[in-house]
């Protein structure tokens, strides 16, 4: 009779713990039901000890089957999310949604694509016009921003940092000189913002002179900032052109703990949907439907109150109560349905009205004094964010961590130049590569790599596991296109050049090279490679030591054409090449620019302005045709708007006054006149192929331009075509 008992009571108690369903409430009144069955009552007591033993180990199994369960459950998302990087395909892509503002536009790639699921990474391209104003958000995932064009202020806050600027610390000499204009104009404040309180015309004077707040950045082009996840930023552009920059935002990254979609939560105007959320992934939608009954009850109840409440904005504070938000803020509920944008009807960007002051130091050594008097202070996790390096300048030629007079230059970003990457685990890498120079063939070893095209056009191929092209288009400015981890890359820039920002998801993200210097195939023994690809000692040889470059390799005339017309060329020829190549790349004559390659540049067009001048009729077809094409990249360029828009010139003859001198004219010039002897000592059956239609309307489109010996060289080369 107590055996049956005793195995009665470890089924029933698996059949309680192991069932789907939770346990019963009445579960602790079932014991008592069995003993009240027609059982001697002397066995109750036994059965009640004995129980304790099995009810143990079931609850031990229980626990067991639970934690296998949820790691089952981790593994397979883990699985699931791994199995998007199986590519067969990759595209390079424009951004699939765009929102117009009334001071800019916002642009993004659809992030439920598999290349970028694969990356785990989403990206935007974000346009701000003169005087407008991208309003206060932060994101759930680390950002990598990049200042494509144009200058502007950053404002970045991080949690628990001081208010370190601040009117109270001005200079001496900004006292004295506002002491002055309150003498003489009423206390006008030139640099610092106003604010509206409760106080009178004193204590209101007192109370703008108290304005502080976090530190604002000037950032310009070829610029990279580093923001945290959860860190609010706005921009502003004070520049006379658009602010456009590039910005990536890590959703794999573990500082996000939502789900795999960006989010970006603004804390004014009524913003618009920037990423589009009707494609998301089969994987993520499962996830979804797991979601508890209280959790999809809450969002009903809320969104339910706001549309009770008449909000169709988007901001964190519309979410609130009004009163709720005034009793935690101090403030009345006018003031609150303000910070709602209940009657705001503005998108992300705004236009500036008014002036746009605050308080920023001097153009001086002082930020950089205050930062040096910071230095060494660590008392806490945010008190070494609040004083790190987010920002570096990576467009200067200065720069560079690679550079080839005769291929170009390539600048990285890491988490030893800036610590702050440590934190987000991100990098970043600018190239600048010259007319068909080629990025060496390469994988990365340890990140995915999301490159933008800033300027100019390449040929890329991107090679898989299976030795299968995933990839082999040419990309043009604007558009983005990734290389996942371990997959080979191989780059080479048209005939007008090539630039890129690459973002990498490592903050020390390491390569390694199919040629150059620093290759794998430099680092095997030629026997190795001999046995390997069934070559001679000789050709194993030339395989590793052709290449004496590392990353940026100058374009070889070797297996670029047949064998026949390649042993046709000299070195003389090929030099020039070389030189015509250089010459492709387009200086602006900017601040940001090196005045030792201008100048370099400026001396290889007049190699080539003797080369054009002692060879007549005799330049061959590959060289001239590279000369059109490098002669096409400097002159057909997009001329600034004109300094005075009354006064227009419609014809080459019109002789109204415009004489604004262009800073590239010293390029310019040789370009013109090496146009010229071109047409001049060529036979124009030849040149037809060349100069054509679309060639000569384009050198009629620059009669538009302000410079008069511009156009004095148009005339003669328009009257010699």
């Amino acid at each position: 009779m107590q055996r049956e008992e005793w195995h009665e009571i470890p089924y029933t108690s698996s059949l309680v713990f192991f069932s789907s369903s939770p346990p019963p409430l009445s579960y602790k009144y079932q014991r008592p039901l069995l003993a009240a069955s027609p059982q001697p009552t002397a066995i109750y007591l036994p059965l009640i000890i004995t129980m304790a033993k099995p009810l143990a180990l079931s609850f031990s199994l229980f626990l067991l089957v639970l934690f296998h369960g949820c790691l089952a459950s981790r593994q397979q998302s883990q699985f699931s999310q791994q199995n998007v990087c199986m590519l067969n395909q990759i595209q390079a892509r424009e951004p699939d949604n765009r929102i117009e503002t009334e001071a800019g536009r916002i642009e993004s790639w659809d992030h439920n694509q598999d290349d970028f699921q694969c990356a785990g990474v989403a990206v935007q391209r974000i346009t701000i016009e003169r005087n407008g104003l991208h309003l206060p958000s932060y994101t759930n995932t680390p950002r990598l921003v990049y200042v494509v064009q144009g200058r502007g202020h950053l404002g970045m806050v991080f949690p628990g940092c001081p208010e370190t600027f601040e009117e109270s610390e001005q200079s001496v000499e900004e006292q004295q000189q506002q002491q002055w204009q309150g003498q003489q104009g009423g206390g006008h404040r030139q640099r610092h913002g106003r604010r509206q309180g409760q106080f009178g015309e004193q204590g209101q004077q007192e109370f703008e002179q108290l304005d502080r707040h976090q530190r604002v950045r000037r950032i310009k082009e070829g610029d990279v900032i580093a923001i945290p996840a959860g860190a609010t930023t706005w921009t502003h552009n004070d520049g006379d052109q658009s602010l456009v920059f590039v910005t990536l935002l890590d959703i794999g990254n573990n500082h996000n703990q939502l789900d795999q979609n960006p989010r970006r939560f603004y804390l004014a105007g009524n913003p618009q949907d920037e990423f589009n959320q009707q494609g998301q992934t089969q994987w993520w939608k499962q996830g979804q439907q797991g979601q508890s009954q209280w959790e999809q009850q809450g969002r009903q109840q809320g969104r339910s109150r706001r549309q009770q409440q008449g909000n169709n904005n988007n901001n964190v504070f519309a979410g609130f109560d009004t009163q709720l938000l005034a009793d935690a803020l101090n403030i009345d509920q006018q003031t609150v349905q303000q910070l709602q944008g209940q009657n705001d009807n503005r998108p992300q960007i705004v236009r500036v009205e008014g002036r746009f002051d605050f308080v920023e130091p001097p153009e001086s050594q002082r930020e950089e004094r205050q930062l040096q008097g910071h230095q060494g202070r660590q008392n806490g996790f945010e008190e070494v964010f609040c004083h790190m390096k987010i920002k570096q300048n990576i467009g200067k030629p200065s720069m560079a961590d690679v550079f080839s007079p005769q291929a170009g230059r390539i600048s990285t970003l890491n988490s030893f130049s800036m610590p702050i990457l440590r934190h987000l685990r991100l990098s970043a890498e600018r190239g600048f590569f010259y007319n068909n120079a080629i990025h060496s063939p390469r994988w990365n070893l340890n990140a995915h790599e999301i490159i933008y095209v800033i300027r100019g056009s390449a040929r890329v191929q991107v090679v898989n596991d299976n030795g299968e092209t995933i990839l082999d288009d040419q990309v043009r400015q604007g558009q983005l296109f990734i290389v996942p981890q371990n997959h080979a890359v191989l780059q080479k820039a048209q005939s007008n050049g090539y630039e890129y920002i690459a973002f990498k998801t490592n903050d020390n993200a390491m390569v390694n090279t199919l040629a150059g210097r620093t290759s794998v195939l430099r680092s095997l023994p030629d026997v190795v490679l001999a046995n390997a690809y069934q070559m001679d000692r000789q050709q194993a040889r030339n395989l590793k030591y052709n290449r004496q470059e590392t990353l940026a390799l100058s374009s070889s005339s070797i297996g670029s054409s047949s064998s026949s017309s390649s042993s046709s060329f000299n070195s003389e020829h090929e030099e020039i090449l070389s030189t015509v190549s250089y010459c492709t790349f387009v200086f602006a004559f900017t601040e940001y620019e090196c005045p030792t390659q201008q100048e370099l540049k400026r001396h290889k067009l007049l190699q080539l302005l003797s080369f054009v001048k002692t060879n007549k009729n005799s330049v061959p077809v590959q060289v001239l045709s590279s000369l059109i094409s490098m002669i096409s990249a400097n002159l057909f360029r997009p001329l600034p708007p004109p300094s005075n828009p009354s006064i227009t010139a419609d014809f080459p003859d019109d002789e109204d006054p415009m004489s604004a001198f262009s800073p590239v004219w010293s390029h310019l010039q040789l370009v013109y006149d090496i146009l010229i002897r071109v047409v001049i000592n060529n036979d124009p059956k030849v040149l037809r192929q060349y100069i054509d239609n679309q060639f000569v309307i384009n050198l009629i489109a620059l009669f538009q331009s302000e410079d008069p010996r511009e156009r004095d060289s148009l005339k003669n080369v328009y009257h010699r075509i």
